[in-house]
């Protein structure tokens, strides 16, 4: 048997009428070269597909989880790269031939996603945008995932050759978890076109899974600060919250600890880090100094603020509003 160019893992559990949508997506492509792995965890209804020499279907007899399916479809995967795609979303028909040639192009690229279009049954909502460089993707892991786990393509050689699997302790956030691993041994970019279409249902967004993901994740970022040295597990998480205190001190107290994470910054590369960092704060100062208090005063206590250079008109704005303003006090 022929070796596929692309090995698509499609897991799938009790996925209903999406999977069909999904698989005819995957046949629907411009690129033909690869095979299609319906990884089925346990399905009260055993998944089905159309008859095409390309597909199999690999069922377990009980419920595995995500990531153990995941590292199953790994270890049988035959082709060079592999795609990944859920069985409720769709992959738009150009994304294998423009993710393969990317990846073709820049042999120094082991992941490439794209952005992501949002829909529901309604339609088509907001588009989900991810940061395309290297530098930027890898930079954006300490405040949230760089790509969008449905819609990546992996070379098959970097997973093996490190001998990186998913961490089948995490349930939930399994993709954010690998793709610290993943940036550590290679490079990720993002294509600036959607090409995966991402539905948005209610069984995503179910309380025991809300809870999980928000667990899982405190570990992975607690264990992100043990690496650089630097406490504040609980300010990170109100920083990556919308749990802003709108107060000089508490603007204050997270400029401080920015300038120590900034400093001890040993894992992500500079100066994207910073710049990331500055970005985030300043857009923060900015709403600062329309509810009360001196926001650039506040952005000026970043000891890397000089990282993010905004638009004449948003300094403008901020000069403005912080001259109206009392100055930063505690």
């Amino acid at each position: 048997m022929n070796q596929p160019r692309i090995s698509v893992l499609l897991p799938s559990y009790n996925s209903g009428d999406t999977l069909g949508d999904a698989i005819a997506s995957v046949l629907a492509q411009s690129f033909g070269d690869f095979e299609l792995l319906v990884l089925d965890d346990g399905s009260a209804q055993p998944a089905s597909a159309p008859s095409d020499p390309r597909i199999a279907v690999l069922r377990s007899d009980r419920n595995l989880g995500l990531s153990r399916q995941l590292n199953l479809g790994i270890d049988r995967a035959r082709g060079e790269f592999i795609a990944r795609l859920d069985a409720d979303d769709i992959a738009h028909p150009q994304r294998f031939e423009q993710q393969l040639a990317f990846l073709l192009d820049h042999p120094e690229i082991g992941i490439c996603g794209s952005q992501a279009q949002l829909f529901d049954a309604g339609g088509e909502r907001e588009i989900w945008d991810y940061p395309t460089s290297p530098q930027e993707c890898h930079a954006t892991l300490f405040l949230r995932s760089c790509f969008l786990h449905p819609g990546v393509m992996i070379r098959t050689s970097i997973l093996r050759e490190y001998g990186l699997r998913y961490d089948e302790s995490y349930a939930v956030a399994q993709d954010y978890e690998l793709w610290f691993r993943l940036l550590e041994v290679t490079r990720g970019a993002n294509l600036p076109a959607c090409l995966t279409s991402y539905r948005v249902s209610d069984s995503q967004l179910t309380r025991a899974h809300s809870e999980t993901k928000t667990r899982e994740t405190r570990q992975i970022r607690e264990r992100l600060l043990g690496r650089l040295g630097v406490g504040g597990l609980d300010l990170y998480e109100r920083i990556l919250s919308d749990e802003w205190e709108e107060s000089a001190t508490f603007y204050a107290e997270v400029a401080g600890w920015l300038n120590k994470v900034q400093a001890a910054n040993n894992l992500f590369p500079e100066p994207a880090f910073g710049r990331l960092l500055a970005e985030m704060f300043f857009a923060r100062c900015q709403c600062a100094s329309r509810r009360g208090f001196d926001g650039l005063a506040a952005y000026q206590q970043l000891d890397f603020a000089r990282h993010f250079r905004s638009g004449p008109a948003a300094r403008w704005r901020m000069r403005v509003k912080s001259i109206l303003k009392p100055a930063l006090t505690s």
